[in-house]
């Protein structure tokens, strides 16, 4: 009925709020570390976050795992090295973060979510609520300002250089100018806003992205008596006779998590999710929660284990995968990742031990895995420049990538190592007056090995 309606939104004034050298859109694991990277190279800082809290996925998902299975080469834990590194330290000086080894041990004898091969890994397990608290009190020793509870919506842009964002919040609307904007969304909004070319989801499957997953916690466990092979034969067979209806083949559970009583699960999944249009989003958030409780409820019926379980911390939204990629200098492709490829104007390093593929018609998860495993590969600075738009930096999962790639560059782990390149190369460019095409890689490159990146 309204297919075809339009209306003219007036022309209005709005007031400029503030006028900074670095805007970052997006509070995130690649935001946060971007702002403290740009604010510790003499930039001044501005933070746009929709939520209450720092961290993303990290603080408004029980995820609560970094993986070390995105550590490099020999050297051990390389992909924590720079910021990243004194994030997980300082976390775990206040008890919020500790080194788990074979979390998923447990699980040898049910297939990881349908792939063809177990999963047995360590991994860095962190206190959500923590590192909330941990993250605000970094950024106000940095001196980064925050704006939260407000939303990008519109970029300024004069002559392919952006001059400021439009945001909307509580106060209304209003604009804030920069000389250099980091798109830190995750899903490139303000790249799109500014007229940045992009590409979304699958090619040939009408622009479909991962599906979103949602993980959650249940409390009144008796976690000493948890089988989680035994769990995903029960989860299969109410799948086979209909009493459950998922789309995920086998669901990941991890008990104890955090403390005795506690078990956190992986297990939903929605296909044919629209992650750009709010219908599609509204069914994707009811649909969630409604596996959400069929997989409860069918523990609590199930294993005496959960009798007195029920869910206490879920994801605040439907998390998203390879939305907008945006179209950069150089793109990182599922090659150079799974042959490891090198380059002289690499900005960080990641593992290529496997990237994580969730096709969005399909049941399945597959892991697609180099011949060798400790081997690494380079993301060069040109994944990081929209090639349309002279001002804008991107990082985390939107930057310029293949669809395979951005399975592995949207990590946590990755989109911090990303944060620390976009961040310090932003507070570079505004320092040396330069655009970031122009910017000196060299002299990049070295300020993020002297504060402590990992780049050989």
């Amino acid at each position: 009925m309204f297919a075809n309606r339009t209306i003219v939104e007036p022309s209005r004034t709005i007031q400029v709020r503030d006028k900074v050298d670095v805007l970052i859109a997006g509070g995130g694991p690649s935001g946060t570390v971007a702002a403290l990277a740009a604010a510790r190279h003499g930039a001044k800082v501005l933070v746009i976050e929709r939520f209450g809290f720092l961290g993303g996925l990290g603080t408004q998902a029980p995820l609560c795992t970094w993986p070390l299975n995105t550590s490099v080469g020999e050297a051990g834990n390389a992909i924590y090295d720079g910021i990243p590194r004194e994030i997980v330290e300082r976390l775990s000086k206040i008890g919020g973060c500790s080194l788990r080894e074979d979390v998923w041990k447990k699980q040898e004898g049910a297939k990881d979510a349908g792939t063809e091969e177990k999963t047995v890994q360590n991994w860095y397990l962190f206190d959500p609520e923590l590192l909330k608290y941990l993250l605000f009190q970094i950024v106000d020793e940095n001196k980064v300002d925050l704006l939260l509870h407000s939303l990008c919506v519109g970029a300024i842009v004069e002559n392919n250089c952006i001059k400021g964002v439009i945001i909307e919040s509580k106060g209304g609307r209003e604009a804030i100018l920069a000389d250099v904007f980091v798109d830190a969304t995750a899903d490139g909004d303000l790249s799109a806003y500014a007229g940045a070319q992009y590409d979304i989801g699958y090619r040939g499957l009408g622009g479909l992205t991962m599906p979103p997953e949602t993980s959650w916690i249940i409390a009144g466990v008796d976690t000493d008596n948890v089988d989680p092979a035994k769990i995903n034969e029960v989860y299969a067979e109410a799948k086979r006779t209909g009493e459950i209806v998922t789309w995920r083949k086998n669901i990941l559970v991890n008990a104890p998590f955090l403390q005795k009583g506690l078990v956190k699960i992986f297990g939903t999944r929605i296909l044919g999710v629209n992650m750009l249009d709010p219908a599609s989003l509204t069914y994707a958030e009811k649909e969630q929660r409604h596996q959400m409780h069929q997989i409860t409820n069918l523990l609590k019926k199930e294993f005496s284990a959960f009798k007195d379980a029920r869910i206490v911390c879920s994801q605040v939204y439907v998390p998203n995968r390879g939305v907008r990629r945006i179209i950069g200098l150089k793109t990182l492709t599922e090659e150079d990742i799974l042959k490891g490829k090198k380059y002289p104007d690499q900005v960080a390093v990641a593992s290529n031990a496997r990237i994580e593929i969730h096709p969005p018609n399909s049941e399945k998860i597959t892991f697609v895995r180099s011949e060798n495993p400790k081997d690494y590969y380079h993301i060069q600075f040109g994944c990081l420049v929209p090639s349309s738009v002279d001002n804008l930096i991107t990082t985390g999962g939107c930057i310029s990538s293949d669809m395979i790639a951005c399975g592995a560059v949207n990590t946590m782990p990755n989109a911090m190592l990303l944060g620390q390149a976009s961040g310090t190369a932003a507070a570079l460019c505004v320092n040396t007056n330069v655009k970031p095409k122009e910017l000196n890689v060299k002299e990049l490159q070295n300020r993020l090995k002297e504060d402590g990146m990992f780049l050989d």
